[in-house]
C-alpha cells in the first residue's frame, strides 16, 4: 500500500511538471503544434504554389540592398529562412547588419532588431549617421556644419517613416527571444528578424552542456522562430579568432565559433571578411575593402561580393568588381 502510494504520488508530480511545462509554453507562445497535414499528395503542394504565386505570396522576401547579394538569395531573405552572417571581432558584422536594416525599411520592410550587444540608443545613432552621412562623433557632440544640420533633419524625418523596432534586453535566453518576437508580432506585423548575436544567446538549459551544443541548441530555435512565426530571420555570429589570427587566410564556414549548428541549421551562411593592413599588428585595423563570401545557399549560388567599408558612417556599400 506504501508503495502504491508514493507510485501514484510520484505520477501526480510528474503530471503537475507536464501541465506546468505546457502552460509556461503556452504563456510564452511558444508552445509547439502539431502541423495541420504532415503529409500532402504533390498535386495539392502545386496548388498552394499556384495560389501563392497568385496572391503574390510566392514573393515574399526581404532585400538585403546589395544587389549582387540579392539576386544570389534569389531576391533576399525569404520568410522561414535563417541567414547568418559570421565575422571577425572589429570586423563590421554589426554594422552590415544594421546596413540590411536601413536597406530592407527603404524597401518598405517591416523589421525588428534584438541588439544583445548594442544599446537602443547607440543604434539609433548608427541608422542617422548611414542615413545623413554625418560622423557619429558630430551627431553625438552635436559638433554640425549648417549643412550636416539640415542632412541630420532630413535623416531623421526619413528614420520615422521607417517600420523599425529594436530591443537592446541583454543576457537574453533563446526562449525569451521567442516572446520577443511573438510580442511584437501580437502588436505589428514585421518582415524581418535580426539577432546580434548568435553565440551570447544563453541556453535554457545548459546544465552538463558544452559551448557548442548551446549554439546548435540556440541555431535551431532560431530555425524553427523563422518557421513560426513565418518572418525573415537574419542572425549575426563569431568567427574564432583563433582560426584566423595572424593568418593571411580567409575564414571558412568551419571557423563560425560553434560551427556545428550554424553549418546544419542556416540555409544561408555568410562570412563578412576584410584583410588586415599591411604592417599593422592590432586587431582592429582592417582594409576598407572587403568582400561577402556566401559559403552556403541552400536555394541557390554560392560565391563572393566585393564591398567597402565606409568607416566614418558604419556603412558598407557593393563594388562592381563581383565574382559568382
Amino acid at each position: 500500500e506504501t508503495l502504491l502510494t508514493r507510485s501514484l504520488e510520484e505520477l501526480e508530480g510528474k503530471k503537475f511538471d507536464f501541465i506546468s511545462a505546457n502552460l509556461e509554453n503556452e504563456i510564452a507562445g511558444l508552445a509547439i503544434k502539431e502541423p495541420k497535414k504532415k503529409t500532402q499528395h504533390i498535386r495539392d503542394l502545386l496548388k498552394e504554389m499556384d495560389d501563392d504565386q497568385a496572391s503574390g505570396l510566392s514573393s515574399k522576401f526581404v532585400p538585403t540592398g546589395f544587389k549582387k547579394l540579392d539576386e544570389m538569395l534569389n531576391g533576399g531573405i525569404h520568410a522561414q529562412q535563417l541567414v547568418i552572417i559570421g565575422a571577425r571581432p572589429s570586423v563590421g558584422k554589426s554594422s552590415i547588419c544594421q546596413n540590411v536594416i536601413l536597406n530592407a525599411s527603404k524597401a518598405g520592410k517591416k523589421c525588428l532588431f534584438i541588439s544583445l550587444e548594442v544599446d537602443k540608443r547607440n543604434v539609433t545613432l548608427k541608422f542617422l549617421s548611414d542615413l545623413a552621412s554625418v560622423e557619429t562623433y558630430k551627431i553625438r557632440n552635436n559638433w554640425l556644419s549648417k549643412v550636416e544640420s539640415e542632412f541630420l533633419q532630413k535623416a531623421k524625418s526619413q528614420l520615422r517613416e521607417m517600420e523599425i523596432y529594436t530591443n537592446d534586453s541583454s543576457y537574453l535566453r533563446i526562449s525569451q527571444i521567442g516572446q520577443i518576437i511573438k510580442s511584437q508580432l501580437d502588436k505589428q506585423p514585421v518582415d524581418l528578424v535580426v539577432v546580434d548575436y548568435v553565440q551570447i544567446i544563453r541556453g535554457d538549459d545548459v546544465k552538463n552542456k558544452n559551448e557548442a551544443l548551446v549554439i546548435k541548441e540556440n541555431t535551431t530555435a532560431l530555425k524553427a522562430f523563422a518557421k513560426q512565426f513565418d518572418v525573415a530571420m537574419l542572425a549575426l555570429a563569431q568567427i574564432n579568432r583563433k582560426a584566423v589570427e595572424g593568418a593571411k587566410q580567409e575564414p571558412t564556414i568551419n571557423d563560425f565559433k560553434g560551427s556545428g549548428g550554424i553549418e546544419e541549421d542556416a540555409d544561408v551562411a555568410i562570412i563578412l571578411h576584410r584583410d588586415r593592413n599591411e604592417g599593422d599588428a592590432k586587431d582592429n585595423y582592417f582594409s576598407q575593402n572587403g568582400k561577402l563570401i556566401v559559403a552556403k545557399n541552400r536555394h541557390g549560388k554560392t560565391g563572393e561580393i566585393s564591398i567597402r567599408f565606409e568607416g566614418d558612417f558604419g556603412r558598407f556599400t557593393q563594388n562592381e568588381n563581383t565574382n559568382f
